[in-house]
């Protein structure tokens, strides 16, 4: 990119990717959190089924990945695992009560979490790939600051 590209008013300047990303990783992993935090609570004889659910799927997630998300759109995976959450937290919230102490429906709350978050993920560190900073190095270049990088 010339410096004259990075000054077009026609052009809106390069946004900064850092902190947007930043900021959706740390909403992906907070439902994992909020599960294992919860463990205890959602299967109390069964911690151990609670943390089986909360990886099983999301590696099967993560193992498959490579075999069709090529197929679905960054929009479309992210919406899902979007979903996915709230699904996530609606269901071990409906049946965590103690009238109706169902623990395989709040295991299945867990797993939605568990193939949300990797889900989430594994589509986040792929679209960061997408982006660089050299957008970001020539503005700070054009307005006379230094690169990061020192190049």
């Amino acid at each position: 990119m010339h410096h004259d590209e990075a000054l077009d008013p026609r052009r809106p300047p390069p946004r900064p990717t850092a902190a947007p990303f930043w900021a959706l990783g740390l909403l992906n992993n907070s439902s994992f959190v909020i599960m294992i935090a919860s463990a205890k609570k959602i299967s109390e004889g069964g911690t151990a089924l609670v943390f089986l659910s909360s990886v099983l799927p999301g590696l099967c997630v993560k193992l498959s990945a490579p075999y069709w998300f090529d197929k679905i759109s960054y929009r479309h995976r992210l919406l899902a695992a979007s979903v996915l959450m709230a699904a996530c937290f609606s269901t071990v919230a409906a049946f965590s009560s103690e009238v109706s102490a169902n623990a395989g429906m709040e295991l299945l709350g867990v797993a939605f979490c568990s193939v949300q978050g990797s889900m989430g993920e594994a589509s986040l560190l792929a679209l960061a790939g997408k982006y660089d900073n050299k957008a970001q190095d020539d503005a700070s270049a054009a307005s006379g600051a230094t690169p990061a990088d020192g190049t």
